[in-house]
């Protein structure tokens, strides 16, 4: 699945921080696969108010996955490693209604 959203997706989608090409391969350090809905929870939530949209691969995700739909690439997005711990706190989210970012408090 993380290729699948790498070779997908290219940068953060937050950000636009991009991997880095080099001669060896290309460096990915700086940027993480992030499950819109935790892996861990699949099933058992959805994430407070903020249902998640991603425009163009995926469409709109009305309710939890079970485990087995958490793993796939449709939940799923490239995002730069410190922003992936932001959201994983649940310091912001995507608002589905503007389709823009949603600082929680």
């Amino acid at each position: 699945m993380v290729d699948v959203v790498r070779d997908r997706d290219k940068h953060c989608q937050v950000s636009s921080h991009q991997y880095v090409h080099r001669d060896r391969g290309d460096d990915w350090i700086s940027l993480e696969v992030a499950h819109i809905y935790p892996h861990a929870y699949a099933s058992k939530m959805v994430r407070g108010n903020h249902i998640m949209k991603l425009c163009g691969y995926g469409g709109v995700v009305n309710r939890a996955p079970n485990a087995e739909g958490a793993d796939r690439s449709g939940n799923a997005f490239l995002l730069r490693s410190d922003m992936h711990q932001y959201f994983d706190a649940y310091h912001w989210s995507i608002d589905k209604v503007r389709g823009e970012l949603s600082y929680n408090r």
